[in-house]
């Protein structure tokens, strides 16, 4: 998942040469919202709370499998 939302990033950025799409990314939304945790130059166009909600969404999307996937399991000792 981590590669392809990369290369999908990447093919929109060599098509647009813009780099507004680099929420697309998981990198991308990672180094946004790093860049304005450690006050540095923003390195995209992307607004750094687009960022931020994607990595939320991302993280409530897998709790949510993990809740629904992960089932206890008692131990009888």
């Amino acid at each position: 998942m981590l590669f392809f939302t990369q290369a999908i990033y990447g093919v929109m950025y060599a098509v647009t040469r813009s780099t507004s799409f680099s929420w697309l990314s998981f990198f991308g939304n990672l180094s946004q919202v790093g860049s304005v945790i450690f006050r540095q130059p923003l390195k995209y166009d992307t607004p750094w709370p687009v960022s931020l909600l994607v990595i939320l969404a991302l993280i409530a999307i897998s709790g949510l499998i993990l809740e629904r996937r992960v089932r206890g399991v008692e131990v009888v000792a």
